[in-house]
């Protein structure tokens, strides 16, 4: 029984899950993809699946500032607590049952953001990937392209170099025989004679 390949019958969605699982970089941040995609090479899928991780990276921040706000005003809450529990002033237990009040929110809206902030690595993980694979995608297709691009300007540059050896040839052929018949007419017809028909034909030309 023949063994099956380790790729056979892998589809994108295998990719995807692979790349959920991976340590990536958060694409939107890393240099070397933000000067590889910052040319014509980008997609419209590209440019929503960057939007999408950036609006998720700002939740992850937003939800950070929100609850070192809340735990802030929880502590200064109970402090004031702390500060009136021996005190018998009517207005200072109605002050302190408003904080006890006011906690119990900031702990309710606290759990919330923890949920949240527990769920955003997840989510922010697979847009990153999902952002990944569109990459991988792009950089694929670019990189067949300009396979194709390289053999032909190969065999353009075999071609050129086998015609410039050519060229090269024909021309130190061409400067032989110049320099020979150059000798050639001066020994014959002597510096002065040449030197009249040269200026001679500069007149006619």
């Amino acid at each position: 029984m023949a063994r099956k390949k380790k790729y056979e019958n892998t589809s994108l969605e295998d990719i995807l899950e692979i790349l959920k699982s991976v340590k990536l970089p958060i694409f939107t941040l890393d240099r070397k993809w933000i000067v590889l995609f910052s040319g014509e090479n980008r997609t419209k899928e590209m440019d929503k699946l960057e939007e999408n991780v950036n609006k998720l990276l700002k939740s992850q921040g937003a939800v950070n500032s929100k609850k070192s706000e809340l735990n802030q005003l929880k502590k200064r809450l109970m402090k004031g607590i702390v500060d009136n529990m021996e005190s018998n002033d009517k207005r200072s237990d109605a002050k302190m049952a408003k904080s006890r009040e006011l906690i119990n929110d900031i702990n309710d809206k606290l759990i919330l953001l923890e949920d949240e902030e527990l769920s955003l690595p997840r989510e922010l993980r697979e847009a990153n990937a999902e952002l990944g694979l569109e990459g991988l995608s792009v950089m694929y297709e670019s990189i067949n392209d300009f396979e194709e691009d390289i053999e032909e300007l190969d065999e353009w540059i075999e071609k050129t170099r086998q015609e410039l050896k050519e060229k090269v040839a024909l021309r130190h052929e061409k400067a032989e025989i110049n320099e020979k018949m150059r000798q050639y007419m001066y020994n014959i017809f002597g510096g002065e004679i040449v030197s009249m028909y040269r200026k001679y034909m500069e007149e006619e030309e």
